[in-house]
C-alpha cells in the first residue's frame, strides 16, 4: 500500500500579522504580556568556558530582567517580538548556549520551533512565544527615518494598543537602536490615555540612553501597583502637572523602597521636561528678545525657524505665534515671558524651592539676554541636584 505524506512548507510569519497571531493564540488564559524589542540583536553576547554562549544580564535586551520579573509576578501568556535586520539566526534567547557552534542552528532544550512559521518559537516551560523579524521598521508613517526596504508598523501598533486596552494586556515597546522612544510614546498617549499603566512605550521613565541601557538599573524597573485585577505598573507619565506635584509630595513624605524608586522615575521625567523647557521655551524667549533688539536698531533681525517655535505653539496653544512674530513682537515677548514665569514657578513649587522665585525674577531683569538664559538654565538644573 502506497502512503503519501504531504509536508507543508514552512513560511515566515509576516510582521503585519503578529497582532492577529497573538490575539488568536488564546491558549488557557487571556492574560498576556507582550514585549517588543527593536534593535535587539545580541551584540553583547560572548563565548566563555567550554564554548558556552553568555550575555551579561544588564545587556540582555531579548529576554530582559524586567520581563523575567513580570512573568514571576503574574503567570501569563508571554510574547517576545524581536525586530532587527541583523538578528542572529536563531536569536540568542532560543539558541543553544552550551557547546555553542556558530555554524549550526541548534535550539536550547526548552525551545521548539512553531510547526507552521519558521520565525516563531515556543517555550513550554515558561509559556513564552518568541517571534523573530529580520527587518527595518518605522514606528510612524510620518517618521523621517528612511532607508531601503523599511516597513512601517504604525497600523500594527494601533491595533495592539486598542486590543490591549480592551483586554488589559501588559505591553512594552522598547527601542535599542538609539532612536528616542519618547516621541513615539507621546504620539500614542492620546489613544492609550489612562491605560499607560499597562501599555508602555519605553521603560517607565521613557529614558533615552542610546543602544546599550543598563536594564538592571532601578529606574528601568516596573513597579507593580497591585491595585487592579490585571497587571499594572507605576508610570510617571500617568499624571498631569498638578497631579504630579501632589504625587511627588506624597512619595516624599512616605519613605519606602518603592516610593523612592517611583520618585526616581518622576525625576527622570522632570529632567526630560526641564531640558525641553530650556531648549524650547527659555531659548526661544532669549532669541525673540535678541531678534526684537536687532529690529529696533534697524537691522534685519534673526531668522526664527519653525523648529524653534512649533513646540510652543503646540504645547501652550500660541496659535497666533507667526502673526505676532511678524507684526507685534512686544505682545509675543509678553506671552513668552508669562509662559516662562509659570513654568519656573511650577518647577520651584514641585521641588519645594519657592524661595528661589525672587532669585528668578532678579535674573530675568538682566539686560543681557545671553547671561539671563545661562542663569535661568543654572537655576533649573540646580533643582535636580537637591
Amino acid at each position: 500500500m502506497l502512503i503519501l505524506i504531504f509536508l507543508e512548507k514552512m513560511t515566515q510569519l509576516p510582521i503585519t500579522n503578529f497582532v492577529d497571531y497573538i490575539y488568536n493564540d488564546r491558549n488557557y488564559s487571556n492574560d498576556k504580556i507582550i514585549y517588543i524589542a527593536v534593535g535587539s540583536a545580541a551584540h553583547m553576547s560572548k563565548i566563555i568556558n567550554n564554548n558556552q554562549r553568555y550575555i551579561d544580564i544588564e545587556y540582555d535586551q531579548q529576554f530582559p530582567v524586567f520581563l523575567r520579573e513580570l512573568i514571576s509576578i503574574k503567570k501569563s501568556n508571554t510574547y517576545i517580538i524581536l525586530i532587527d535586520p541583523i538578528l542572529e539566526k536563531p536569536s540568542f534567547t532560543v539558541s543553544k548556549k552550551i557547546n555553542f557552534n556558530q555554524n549550526n542552528d541548534e535550539l536550547d532544550e526548552n525551545w521548539s520551533k512553531n510547526v507552521k512559521y519558521e520565525n516563531v518559537y515556543f517555550n513550554k516551560l515558561l509559556d513564552i512565544t518568541l517571534m523573530e523579524f529580520r527587518i527595518n521598521i518605522n514606528y510612524l508613517k510620518s517618521d523621517q527615518y528612511q532607508i531601503n526596504n523599511i516597513i512601517c508598523i504604525e497600523d500594527q501598533l494601533d491595533a495592539l494598543n486598542n486590543i490591549a486596552i480592551l483586554n488589559k494586556w501588559f505591553v512594552i515597546v522598547m527601542d535599542y537602536t538609539g532612536r528616542d522612544i519618547y516621541d513615539i510614546a507621546v504620539y500614542f498617549d492620546k489613544v492609550i490615555d489612562k491605560d499607560i499603566d499597562h501599555i508602555f512605550y519605553g521603560l517607565p521613565s521613557r529614558i533615552d540612553n542610546g543602544c546599550y541601557i543598563n536594564l538592571t538599573d532601578n529606574q528601568n524597573r516596573f513597579i507593580i501597583t497591585f491595585d487592579k485585577h490585571y497587571l499594572t505598573a507605576f508610570n510617571p507619565y500617568l499624571y498631569n502637572d498638578d497631579e504630579l506635584e501632589i504625587k511627588f509630595r506624597e512619595l516624599s513624605e512616605k519613605k519606602t523602597e518603592n516610593n523612592t524608586l517611583k520618585k526616581q522615575q518622576i525625576l527622570i521625567r522632570l529632567e526630560k521636561e526641564i531640558n525641553s523647557f530650556k531648549n524650547n521655551v527659555a531659548s526661544l524667549y532669549r532669541r525673540i528678545i535678541t531678534h526684537n533688539k536687532q529690529i529696533l536698531k534697524g537691522e534685519s533681525g534673526l531668522v526664527i525657524n519653525p523648529k524653534e517655535y512649533n513646540y510652543v505653539i503646540k504645547k501652550y496653544k500660541v496659535n497666533n505665534f507667526i502673526q505676532l512674530l511678524n507684526n507685534n513682537l512686544d505682545e509675543l515677548i509678553g506671552i513668552l515671558s508669562k509662559i516662562l514665569d509659570n513654568e519656573i514657578e511650577r518647577l520651584l513649587n514641585l521641588f519645594g524651592r519657592n524661595n528661589f522665585l525672587e532669585t528668578y525674577f532678579e535674573i530675568k531683569k538682566n539686560q543681557d539676554e545671553f547671561k539671563m538664559l545661562s542663569q535661568i538654565n543654572s537655576l533649573v538644573n540646580s533643582l535636580l541636584q537637591q
